[in-house]
């Protein structure tokens, strides 16, 4: 690990040491997985996680995140987040992450008061702040603690020390709640919701792992990493071509502007 990398975490180290309790907001991505695995070693028994569980959460994705959980021996608590009985969710307006990530702080925050526990920490890092996240204000509104962006540790930095600690999902493709496929002030449904999942579980099993399946109606966009790109022009074009005509797009386009996570 390189001596910066190591500088940095020892600060994450000390910084969460001094936390009464921890919650912590955990999705199984590799950040709030290394978030976790920190707060565990230096929490002890004083630290938990919450995972929300929605229909816009892919299930492969919480039999993962459950077994990270379970790898780093900290209380999971899963908890229901019923977005079709919130219609301004369903309306999926600009600001839906942040009314999403409100919605869901407030749950944590009473989770949080529920155990005992005397503050709550999410896996935010530098690098997030590269890219608009409206989420991000829900955060500071409800006095989220992000200790890995406190820390200055970005992507590439949190990879290597999950490396080298052996977690599970060290090298995880980013990925995102599946709400995200769909342009703004498009409709949410459960058929459509589950059809993104359908379609990427899909795109997983070709061996894909950088990819996402966008939804516009009945045009299907498809964001791929260079290697994903080739593939899908080649080996796999007419498999993908069948399955999303099955799924009944009209339209399945790739996106020529590659992705790199």
């Amino acid at each position: 690990m390189k001596a910066e990398t190591e500088k940095k975490l020892e600060k994450l180290r000390t910084d969460i040491a001094k936390f009464e309790s921890l919650l912590i907001f955990y999705s199984g991505g590799t950040d709030s997985t290394l978030l976790a695995a920190i707060a565990k070693e230096q929490l002890k028994n004083r630290t938990e996680a919450v995972l929300f569980k929605s229909a816009a959460f892919p299930q492969k994705l919480l039999a993962e995140a459950c077994n990270c959980a379970s790898v780093i021996g900290i209380k999971l608590h899963l908890t229901d987040f019923f977005i079709f009985e919130n219609p301004i969710l369903v309306n999926n307006p600009e600001n839906r992450c942040y009314v999403c990530k409100k919605n869901m702080i407030s749950q944590a925050l009473a989770l949080a008061c529920e155990r005992g526990i005397s503050a709550v920490a999410d896996g935010s890092q530098t690098d997030d702040l590269k890219t608009y996240r409206p989420g991000r204000q829900a955060l500071k509104e409800g006095g989220v603690y992000s200790p890995l962006e406190k820390a200055m540790l970005n992507k590439r930095e949190i990879r290597e020390i999950s490396s080298a600690m052996k977690l599970p999902n060290w090298n995880q493709p980013s990925s995102s709640c599946l709400m995200t496929r769909f342009p703004h002030r498009e409709r949410l449904t459960a058929e459509n919701i589950k059809k993104i999942e359908v379609a990427e579980d899909f795109l997983k099993d070709l061996g894909f792992k950088y990819f996402r399946v966008k939804h516009h109606g009945d045009i299907v966009r498809l964001s791929l990493g260079a290697e994903e790109t080739v593939c899908a022009f080649g080996q796999y074009r007419d498999k993908i071509i069948i399955f999303f005509k099955s799924l009944n797009y009209m339209y399945v386009t790739v996106d020529i502007e590659e992705r790199d996570e």
